[in-house]
């Protein structure tokens, strides 16, 4: 039995079947929108502007989680948690992210959080913090509340037509709802971020997380970073890049020479592929970059992020192999990875392929388990059980065929406007996406 079972059977199901630490200790926090989450997998909702000026605490405590924590604690299942309930459901012994974020926490804390109020107040452990969507990328599966080259896109040649299945119109707008204020204009989100810092948060916080868009390209980052060296704190300081064009990584080296950071990157396949997904890339530069931060002392771990979707799965081995003799080069826990599966856009999740190719790749992937040795493994078993056993991305969206005609007509735009071409790129998919 691996360490995440057992870990489930001693700590989570001795609570209630959808406890999770995460509802308390974790959160994601959008300044520049004043938006927050739990995790990267829940829908973010409106921070109350009213809440906050009294209490910024509100940052995180919101009405909303504080009503998904008592239905935690009752054993229900917040609706907005689904993701893991998706992973859950396939076995009995699937380990859904519920289980690996609870573990971030330590017992003690989790037993305060199951016997307490669900209604109070909790200091974060964890903290995702975006200041605001500044981006010269715009990948597929991202959309303009994330990226101002996104909202370009939109700006310049409308909306994506015939989208059925973008019920979170990822494609419709600009967005500019996801980002209020400009980077020189007062903001009450970030002024209670930094009160709640110097009340709390610098004694409690483990890490705090700093995304984007593209963090290393906003003009909130280099005050933040002198900033945070100024205050005496044991939270660990991790920043989400995607070590792209533009990104000055010899200047964040340098800056951050007496922290020692994390530094999160996201990528999930190589070559033309990665290239095709994450429109801007530049593939050998990232390469270098991932190098370059794990030659430098000031970098204390390089963390790849795979999102993985439908297209990197086709090639997801090449980049395993990569990162293996990173590993190999510098240290299996220097450089290591995870794997989060894309839900939306739903017609980008890897159920839209036709149940034969998954097979196929979730083949091809478990035999490359088999004959490499990671820490990793709970990983990558959950995705080759998801690849091989999960038809359709949520509960909302079980009509396969619709989401492919989306795909379709998804990547039928976005090769025009990206001057990109899916057939060509994506050969092995040629006559199945012909025939769509």
């Amino acid at each position: 039995m691996s360490d995440l079972k057992q870990y489930k059977l001693r700590v989570l199901d001795t609570k209630t079947p959808t406890f999770c630490g995460a509802k308390w200790y974790n959160a994601t926090v959008f300044l520049g929108s004043g938006k927050t989450m739990s995790c990267h997998h829940n829908p973010y909702h409106e921070i109350s502007d009213t809440d906050v000026i009294t209490n910024y605490k509100a940052l995180h405590n919101t009405s909303i989680k504080k009503k998904q924590r008592a239905e935690m604690l009752r054993g229900e299942r917040p609706k907005g948690c689904e993701y893991c309930w998706r992973v859950e459901d396939i076995s009995p012994d699937s380990i859904s992210d519920r289980v690996i974020k609870t573990q971030d926490f330590s017992d003690e804390d989790n037993n305060i959080a199951f016997h307490a109020d669900p209604n109070a107040d909790f200091d974060l452990q964890i903290m995702e913090l975006h200041f605001d969507k500044v981006c010269q990328m715009a990948c597929s599966y991202c959309h303009a509340g994330y990226s101002t080259t996104w909202a370009q896109d939109i700006k310049q040649n409308g909306v994506y037509e015939d989208v059925e299945t973008d019920t979170r119109q990822h494609y419709k707008y600009q967005r500019k709802i996801d980002q209020l204020f400009k980077p020189d204009q007062e903001n009450l989100y970030v002024e209670a971020f930094y009160k709640w810092w110097d009340a709390d948060l610098h004694r409690t916080l483990k890490e705090l997380r700093i995304l984007g868009g593209e963090p290393l390209l906003s003009p909130h980052i280099w005050r933040f970073i002198d900033w945070y060296k100024s205050k005496e704190t044991d939270c660990s300081l991790e920043i989400v890049s995607n070590l792209g064009p533009k990104v000055n990584v010899d200047k964040f080296l340098d800056v951050t020479e007496d922290i020692g950071v994390v530094v999160l990157t996201s990528n999930e396949t190589v070559d033309s592929h990665a290239e095709y997904i994450r429109d801007g890339l530049d593939y050998d530069l990232w390469c270098k970059n991932v190098e370059k931060c794990l030659d430098s002392n000031s970098v204390r771990e390089v963390r790849i992020l795979l999102t993985v979707n439908a297209l990197s799965m086709l090639k997801i081995t090449d980049l395993l192999d990569q990162i293996v003799i990173w590993k190999q080069c510098y240290g299996k826990d220097r450089l290591t990875f995870t794997a989060n599966i894309l839900r939306y856009p739903v017609f980008q999740n890897i159920s839209v392929l036709p149940r034969d190719i998954r097979t196929q790749l979730a083949d091809n992937l478990s035999k490359w388990l088999t004959n490499n040795n990671i820490t990793e493994v709970d990983t990558v078993e959950r995705l080759i059980s998801y690849t091989k056993l999960v038809d359709y991305p949520t509960t909302e969206f079980v009509d396969v065929e619709r989401t492919r005609k989306d795909f379709k007509s998804f990547f039928t735009q976005y090769d025009k406007r990206r001057e990109k071409s899916f057939t060509e790129t994506f050969p092995e998919l040629a006559d199945w996406y012909g025939d769509i």
